[in-house]
């Protein structure tokens, strides 16, 4: 298995430094989608666990329109008072005066919305957990899963476990943003 390391995108980095690391990420994944584009077929299926606003499958879509993009994200507040996307919609949910399911519903309709007027059926967001979205995958049926879920070393290995069987063979590649 190939494991490519994508430096770790926080908030507590200053602007400049976060739009660097942001940028290294998008170049990384998207020289890799373009690699199955080119050398193995038009219509990568990519899987991203971690999507919140949606910005890297915006990214990799206007570049490479023919890829399937399922995104992975329950947009769940404050499932872990340790990450700084959790902790920012907990932080919104308070700020709207929403309760959490309140407010995951609101952003899960608001992405789908967004993301399916520009990508139509290229874009899918499952609204759930990673470990539940993997059973709903075949085997070898992807070919990039880029990881920027919950980044703690348990939750790592079990994204690890559970989607490994779903890459391609051969030639499928994990990229993580993060782990712990």
């Amino acid at each position: 298995m190939d494991i490519m390391r994508v430096r770790s995108i926080t908030l507590y980095k200053n602007n400049s430094e976060l739009l660097v690391n942001k940028l290294l990420c998008c170049i990384t994944i998207l020289e890799m989608v373009k690699y199955f584009q080119k050398e193995t077929f038009a219509s990568p299926v990519v899987v991203e666990i971690g999507t919140l606003w949606g910005g890297l499958s915006n990214s990799i879509l206007r570049a490479i329109p023919t890829a399937h993009w399922f995104a992975i994200d329950p947009l769940y507040p404050s499932y872990d008072i340790m990450d700084e996307a959790s902790d920012l919609l907990q932080f919104l949910a308070n700020d709207l005066n929403l309760s959490a399911p309140d407010l995951s519903w609101a952003l899960s309709l608001a992405l789908t919305h967004n993301q399916v007027t520009n990508y139509g059926c290229h874009y899918h967001l499952l609204w759930t957990n990673s470990l539940d979205a993997s059973r709903k995958f075949a085997d070898g049926s992807v070919d990039v899963i880029f990881v920027d879920g919950e980044a703690s070393y348990a939750a790592t290995a079990a994204d690890i476990s559970a989607w490994f069987p779903k890459l391609r063979k051969p030639g499928g590649r994990f990229i993580f943003s993060n782990y712990g």
